[in-house]
């Protein structure tokens, strides 16, 4: 029973923005935002800011219009319906084209606009983690408005490069091989005092080797990226174990 979205503005003026993303059928719809928003003025007593209830509909024929009791009230209501909505942006570079798949009627036009969205998003200039973010959001929207494509067919639809074939990735890859050597040279120097020079060398730069990739792959997923102190305890067989999942995920 929670609102899909409440935004408030920064600098503190204009109305707060209760948002409900409406992609199905419901003849209660507007007493369902109703109850939202007083429930949420309920809980918060001390708010008196004015508000705007917005209810953004997938498509038009969705909106069972509102009942007489609050279209003739002064509650605080606007209606708009996301075609329209993305037709206003003009062609304009902008995150919301990630959208655009909910509103096609048919795969044929996914595949003419793809590319266009994929240039929209590269002409923003993003980061690499604000593009990673809005391409997953926009790999979910094509996943969810055609549920019989598979992950890898969106990805080749819309020309994306998985991070371990690209460029950088590789160089992330071969950095971490390259650490991993020397890490595991000093380490394997270390045993060889205690395990014998040669048995010990060899260990270490495979433990060495072994912890660089892991380390490079889990920069290129993003992920928390593990101390060398912590992999080090571990064995040669729990590092490749660990090394193998890294690997599926890539």
């Amino acid at each position: 029973k929670r609102i899909d979205g409440l935004f408030v503005a920064c600098h503190g003026k204009g109305p707060d923005l209760f948002v409900e993303f409406q992609g199905y059928k419901d003849p209660s719809i507007y007493w369902r935002c109703f109850r939202q928003v007083a429930t949420w003025r309920e809980q918060n007593p001390g708010s008196t800011r004015p508000f705007l209830m917005v209810i953004l509909f997938l498509h038009r024929d969705l909106d069972p219009g509102p009942p007489p009791e609050l279209a003739g009230s002064a509650f605080p209501l606007k209606r708009a319906y996301l075609p329209e909505c993305l037709e206003g942006i003009g062609g304009r570079p902008t995150p919301l084209v990630v959208l655009e798949p909910l509103v096609l009627k048919d795969a044929e036009a996914l595949k003419e606009r793809a590319p266009r969205w994929r240039e929209a998003l590269d002409a923003l200039n993003l980061s690499a983690k604000d593009r990673r973010f809005w391409i997953e959001l926009l790999q979910y929207a094509v996943l969810q408005r055609f549920a019989t494509m598979g992950l890898k067919e969106v990805e080749e639809m819309l020309q994306l490069t998985s991070l371990d074939k690209t460029v950088a990735g590789q160089e992330l890859i071969a950095i971490g091989r390259q650490k991993g050597l020397q890490e595991g040279l000093q380490e394997g120097l270390q045993k060889g005092l205690q395990k014998g020079r040669q048995e010990g060398r060899q260990e270490g730069l495979q433990k060495g080797e072994l912890i660089g990739e892991i380390r490079a792959c889990q920069r290129v997923l993003k992920m928390v990226v593990t101390p060398r102190e912590t992999l080090r305890e571990m064995s040669l067989a729990e590092l490749r174990a660990l090394l193998s999942k890294l690997d599926d995920k890539l």
